[in-house]
């Protein structure tokens, strides 16, 4: 038998799933594939168009993306721009969904699809400057409101999610993988990459956990996260939201800049748009690189633990930037 593709064998459970919502399926395509599973549905009786997730077993549990859509809800009444959940019948945000190929169960969540490009896209095709540093600045008051609304709300009871500190994203035993322990470092990388985490811990170290630096925080704000429609961004894919550092969350959307030219009018559009909503002192800035290598560090944890993706392409860039970032940080190179 033919080995099935992917979306293949997947749709089985997608189409299951969406018996319990009140959409009518007509195309069902699958739209991306990471830790969770996306397929692009158009309603075959209005036109509407949906996105429908398969939530990866064993990453969050029920009680977790029950809170994640809590928050959502919670930064839509807000009025900051989020993907707007479709309950099912009965109104559940999650319902169950069974991969006959896999044997395997997951969980199944559907939002509206978002119009507009991705900022990543954008990023890559234009070369127009003002227009970037205008997407950059958005995108920093954005992720400043998200932490106003953060710091201030009140957690509704038995709301669970985990907590992406330093020892979460790059301690002994963090959430993802050890990046100490990829077999693709050489000895020199790899005492590099480890005496980088000791000058991580020993910065950051200073820093108090207080509300005006550490609450909810998206965790992934990265340009494929973030849907440009004209003026209006989306901030789209919760599911690492956690509590942690406000700098963290900053730092992963700048970490993917790094090693543009026009990185530092990025960052500095960026920081405005942020400073303009939420205060942002220059020693908080100067613990950004940081906080941009633990997210280099973590990201080399997650290909760890996924040793048939560490010879591509993407984990090649990415080692390259991570030790690009820790020579800047040593005083050698940009």
């Amino acid at each position: 038998m033919a080995k099935l593709s992917t979306a293949d064998l997947f749709r089985p459970a997608a189409l299951d799933a969406l018996k319990a919502f009140p959409v009518t399926p007509g195309e069902v395509a699958l739209a991306a594939y990471s830790e969770n599973l996306t397929f692009k549905v158009t309603d075959a009786v209005d036109g509407a168009v949906y996105a429908l997730r398969l939530h990866r077993p064993g990453h969050n549990s029920l009680e977790e993306l029950q809170a994640e859509h809590v928050w959502v809800e919670a930064l839509s009444a807000a009025e900051i721009s989020v993907p707007t959940v479709v309950l099912a019948r009965d109104g559940r945000a999650h319902v169950d969904a069974y991969v006959p190929g896999l044997g395997e169960h997951r969980f199944a969540s559907i939002t509206r699809w978002e119009k507009g490009r991705l900022l990543s896209t954008i990023l890559e095709e234009s070369a127009d400057s003002a227009v970037l540093a205008s997407h950059l600045m958005r995108l920093g008051s954005l992720t400043a409101r998200m932490h106003d609304q953060a710091s201030s709300w009140r957690l509704p009871s038995r709301f669970q999610r985990r907590c992406l500190d330093l020892a979460a994203l790059i301690g002994d035993n963090p959430v993802w993988g050890r990046f100490e322990a990829h077999p693709s470092l050489s000895v020199e990388e790899g005492r590099r990459l480890v005496q980088t985490r000791e000058r991580i811990l020993e910065a950051v170290g200073t820093l108090a956990p207080t509300p005006s630096t550490f609450s909810l925080i998206h965790a992934d704000i990265h340009p494929e996260n973030v849907m440009v429609d004209g003026g209006r961004l989306c901030i789209l894919d919760f599911d690492d939201a956690a509590f942690g550092w406000h700098l963290y969350d900053i730092a992963v959307g700048l970490f993917y800049l790094h090693d543009r030219a026009d990185f530092a009018p990025l960052q500095r559009a960026y920081l405005e748009g942020y400073r303009a909503v939420r205060g942002l002192d220059e020693r908080a800035v100067a613990l950004l690189p940081f906080f941009r290598l633990a997210r280099g560090l973590m990201l080399i944890g997650w290909f760890e633990q996924r040793p048939k993706l560490s010879g591509t392409e993407a984990f090649q860039r990415l080692k390259a930037r991570v030790l690009t970032q820790c020579a800047a940080l040593d005083g050698r190179g940009r």
